[in-house]
């Protein structure tokens, strides 16, 4: 197994110079410029006094700069903190003090001038090649709790993890790939790893663009969509596409919400997958009539999965993370007496390999002595027309222990009541499965203390369901 591999936007400068690497806000970046500006931010980076093996932050949202200034530190052998800029200033400053951050970089940082990589020479110098055992990330990963970890990955484990995604997703050099997830989450970092080992182009989009504008304007192939992502883009169908694939994951997205998605004539490829195994472990290419739409596909090269016999699904391979990075600043890699990482997630394997994830062990709650998995009673309400998003958490109950309660984000374009929900539901579900209220999700204010992690689908799970033990629907907007 190799240890060290060249730098893939140095290779593909000096094969293809002129082959555009990035395009963004009309402006296209070929591989030699991404190279020479890169090469000229390692430099300032070195001038400033980053060092090998020391860490840095970027506060920053995605572009071109912060993609240049995130392969100018791995050349340096840096080890990347890559933040959410929404995170409150008083936040980050505790992150960046107890995590040992030597430098910080944001937006208003001088290297994000064009000035910088225009008045500085490239440096023939600065190291070309990686080891793919270096760290490259570390990143915050909520799990499920709302206690956020540190997680930290090797090249190698963007590398492992990038070349089996294209053994079941191809992409060439002819290839673009629209950036829809952030750089401070691994779904958005692995893209740049795929494109461009594969010498591809990246397309970043407008910050408040329209998916659907941003896929018919720049003739994009390949683009990642999370669920409310594809729910949006279904909306403005039909249109013309050129897609060769679009990658779907999250355990929000529902069967419905695919089979509507591959009638349309979108190629999905419906994907499983987490932080600690830098995004997939499995995926699938979904046909139109395909009877398998709950499944997430079969495991990819380099990776693979196992059930355990209390259904929770087990991970391994090159390209799981290197582990937690604690308080102590060790990274410990928690794994069982067998070396599999516990995912937490429950799942099925198929008679074909291929992997159906059934939910989270740690949501499920007891109703009246009867066990209620949310992910279940969510696919059914996501199943329902003007529903784009969906939660279920545990209301506490004097008789039943717990009861279900659901909160939801609605088109309002469309009339969705909670009588039309309930009887929706009482069709296809036990009455001890039907939630007692349907609700509009609260306001951000409501979660002042953690505001910046509201968004975070796994996060507001958590904060739901400690909000409603102590504010029983106080301030709570109920649908018709």
């Amino acid at each position: 197994m190799e240890d060290h591999m060249m730098c893939p936007i140095y290779t593909a400068a000096r094969k293809k110079p002129r082959h555009i690497a990035i395009l963004e806000n009309n402006e296209a970046i070929t591989y030699k410029q991404l190279d020479e500006r890169i090469d000229a931010f390692a430099v300032s980076l070195f001038e400033r006094g980053v060092a090998s093996q020391s860490r840095i932050a970027i506060v920053s949202h995605a572009s071109s700069t912060y993609i240049a200034l995130l392969w100018a530190a791995w050349r340096l052998g840096v080890m990347v903190f890559p933040f959410n800029p929404r995170f409150p200033s008083h936040s980050l400053a505790n992150w960046i003090k107890n995590y040992r951050c030597a430098h910080v970089i944001t937006e208003k940082d001088p290297l994000f001038s064009s000035s910088v990589f225009l008045k500085k020479p490239r440096i023939s110098s600065v190291k070309k090649d990686y080891s793919l055992h270096q760290l490259a990330t570390i990143l915050l990963t909520s799990g499920s709790t709302g206690d956020p970890k540190l997680a930290a990955h090797t090249f190698g484990n963007y590398v492992w993890n990038a070349k089996g995604a294209r053994d079941r997703m191809p992409l060439n050099e002819s290839d673009r790939w629209l950036l829809t997830l952030p750089l401070y989450h691994v779904g958005g970092l692995s893209i740049l790893f795929r494109v461009f080992l594969a010498q591809a182009a990246l397309v970043i989009p407008p910050k408040k663009e329209p998916l659907n504008e941003s896929l018919k304007k720049n003739g994009i192939s390949h683009v990642s969509l999370v669920h409310t992502q594809l729910y949006r883009l279904l909306l403005h169908m039909p249109f013309p596409l050129m897609l060769k694939a679009a990658l779907v994951g999250g355990s929000a997205i529902q069967d419905s919400m695919v089979i509507q998605a591959v009638q349309k004539g979108i190629p999905v490829f419906k994907t499983y997958g987490l932080t600690e195994m830098t995004s997939q472990v499995t995926c699938g290419f979904k046909k139109k009539n395909s009877k398998d739409v709950a499944s997430s596909g079969t495991v990819l090269p380099y990776r693979d999965y196992s059930i355990s016999e209390t259904g929770e699904i087990l991970v391994k391979g090159l390209p799981l993370f290197k582990g937690y990075l604690n308080k102590q600043n060790m990274i410990i890699l928690p794994l069982d007496k067998n070396g599999w990482f516990e995912t937490q997630d429950i799942g099925r394997k198929n008679k074909d390999g291929s992997l159906t994830v059934l939910g989270r062990r740690d949501h499920v709650f007891i109703s009246g002595g009867e066990n209620i998995q949310p992910e279940e009673i969510e696919t059914y309400l996501l199943s329902f027309k003007g529903i784009s998003e969906a939660l279920v958490v545990p209301y506490p109950d004097p008789e039943f222990g717990f009861r279900p309660l659901a909160f939801m984000d609605c088109d309002p374009a469309l009339s969705v009541t909670s009588d039309a929900l309930r009887g929706f539901l009482e069709d296809r579900l036990p009455k001890y499965k039907i939630p007692i209220g349907f609700f509009y999700f609260p306001e951000e204010s409501a979660f002042s203390s953690k505001q910046e992690a509201f968004n975070q689908f796994k996060i507001r799970r958590f904060q739901l369901s400690q909000w409603v033990k102590t504010n029983p629907f106080s301030g709570l907007k109920p649908l018709a």
